[in-house]
């Protein structure tokens, strides 16, 4: 899942090894990298020892045929690298069943199975191979308690099976990097790949009149479902010259957009654990979220909670929110370090089991 252009799953690999530097742990630990990472082999991983793995396995340079050949290698390929290693640590869900034993999981959410219309070839893999791995595994981790209670019920595990909480965290070392083709005002939405993250229910506040001088700025919108989503606004009168589409961009450009926009908004109505939203708090920026259990547990009083499905709702609080100035104190909620202590943890006691 670490490629040139990481995503949410990437990032949090990157930054628990970043943190991990220097511990006990990763003297003990080879790392699995695809080829042609040198720029980021000479920052984040340095000082571990490295193996290559095929170049095939990143997305960034095979998007499509990606996934399946890291289907292909878990299965296949990765037997050859575990020799005499006592322990395979994943940081996502991508593993070998006939490993399971010997490995411990991160599985950040069950999104696939919560929705098996919107992911229906990974509503398939966690089916069949991601459950039964998650119930054979050495330890199962998570990034919230919301999201290991799921996975216990979708993977029909026993109500106390433990499922260890490792949440991710913000690199508030980041400097924003200036991305110059933004509005003077707007707010942010982040991430539009899939229908659950409900932006629609946007689009609809915006629509009514007295929304009709605010702008949006869309980030992420990627694959099928965030193409079509852009043709649909690009159609619409009402909407069509108030909402931007942002690339792929950096850490650092999303740290601008975060100094820069009026709130945060993030109608999901699923996710793990919600790291825009952390990232928000953390920058001191407002945040406009639907009411959903793992958002109030993960953000608590930091967020205002908005129903999912209520535009009448998400206009009000837009209203509020425009030209008010207002931003709050950036809060660190969620810091590397302890992720990485609680992590040495659990693959420790992995180790002794």
């Amino acid at each position: 899942m670490v490629d040139a252009r990481p995503g949410g799953v990437g990032r949090y690999s990157i930054r628990l090894l970043e943190a991990l530097k220097g511990s006990s742990m990763a003297s003990k630990m080879v790392l699995l990298l695809p080829e042609g990472l040198d720029s980021l082999r000479s920052t984040a991983f340095d000082g571990f020892e490295i193996a290559s793995i095929p170049a095939q396995l990143r997305g960034d340079l095979f998007p499509r045929t990606a996934p399946f050949y890291r289907f292909a290698w878990n299965r296949w390929g990765l037997n050859r690298w575990v020799g005499k290693r006592d322990l395979i640590y994943a940081p996502s869900s991508h593993g070998a069943i006939q490993l399971a034993p010997q490995t411990a999981f991160t599985i950040h959410d069950t999104l696939a199975l919560a929705f098996p219309d919107q992911h229906k070839l990974q509503h398939r893999y966690f089916k069949s191979k991601v459950a039964p791995m998650a119930r054979k595994a050495r330890s199962l981790i998570s990034v919230s308690a919301f999201s290991a209670s799921e996975i216990r019920q979708r993977f029909g595990l026993n109500p106390d099976h433990p499922v260890h909480i490792v949440p991710p965290a913000v690199d508030d070392t980041l400097i924003p990097e200036v991305w110059s083709d933004v509005p003077e005002r707007f707010f942010l939405v982040v991430g539009a790949t899939y229908p659950h993250k409900n932006i629609d229910v946007v689009l609809d506040a915006l629509r009514k009149e007295s929304c009709r001088s605010m702008k949006l700025l869309i980030a992420g919108a990627g694959l099928s479902y965030g193409q079509a989503l852009r043709k649909r606004v690009e159609a619409d009168r009402a909407l069509s010259q108030r909402v931007q589409w942002a690339p792929y961009l950096s850490e650092g450009q999303m740290r601008f957009l975060f100094s820069k926009a009026e709130a945060l908004l993030f109608p999901s109505v699923y996710e793990g654990f919600g790291m825009p939203v952390a990232e928000a708090v953390h920058w001191g920026l407002k945040v406009l979220a639907s009411d959903i259990p793992v958002l109030s547990e993960c953000f608590g009083p930091h967020i205002e909670k908005l129903p999912p499905h209520n535009p009448d709702a998400w206009a009000e609080a837009l209203i509020r929110t425009w030209g008010s100035g207002i931003r709050p104190q950036g809060i660190s909620l969620y810091r590397w370090s302890d992720s990485a202590v609680q992590l040495e943890s659990v693959l420790c006691h992995a180790l002794e089991t």
